[in-house]
């Protein structure tokens, strides 16, 4: 009875160990090089849509007290100094996004054809407020005059 071997080594059937051996560390090497190139783009694609949605969130916002400026203008009865205070304890106004308002005057004192921004206090002279919105790395600041 003839013996026949089914692992021989001088087989053309299937792999040898060193070739599987490099082929696993040829793979490890690619696999390797993607996630060091791909992976900071992997984990951070959120942060692009994050920050449109930063964005998106202060413009309602920044909107909505446009239209509360406007409306007040049209009813006549805009009054700058408690403006800030009405924007505060209005109902849209959300605790996610951050507000600073200043009242600010702008003049050329050192005589250089650009005009510097000062704060000052609601007056004579002082009617410009300025209202900055701010979420995560977005920002608006807009301007509104009496």
């Amino acid at each position: 009875m003839k013996k026949t071997r089914i692992c021989g080594i001088f087989s053309n059937k299937g792999f040898t160990l060193i070739e599987v051996i490099i082929s696993i560390v040829v793979a490890g090497i690619l696999g390797t090089i993607l996630v060091v190139f791909m992976g900071t783009s992997i984990v951070q694609s959120g942060t692009p849509v994050n920050m449109v949605r930063d964005q998106y969130r202060i413009n309602q916002v920044m909107e909505n007290i446009v239209a509360d400026y406007k409306q007040k203008i049209k009813d006549g009865n805009l009054n700058l100094g408690s403006f800030p205070a009405a924007i505060l304890s209005a109902s849209y106004w959300a605790n996610d996004v951050s507000i600073s308002t200043a009242y600010v005057s702008y003049s050329d004192g050192d005589g250089n054809g650009v005009y510097d921004e000062a704060t000052c206090s609601y007056g004579t002279g002082c009617k410009n407020l300025k209202i900055t919105l701010s979420k995560g790395y977005q920002k608006i600041t807009t301007l509104f005059t009496e």
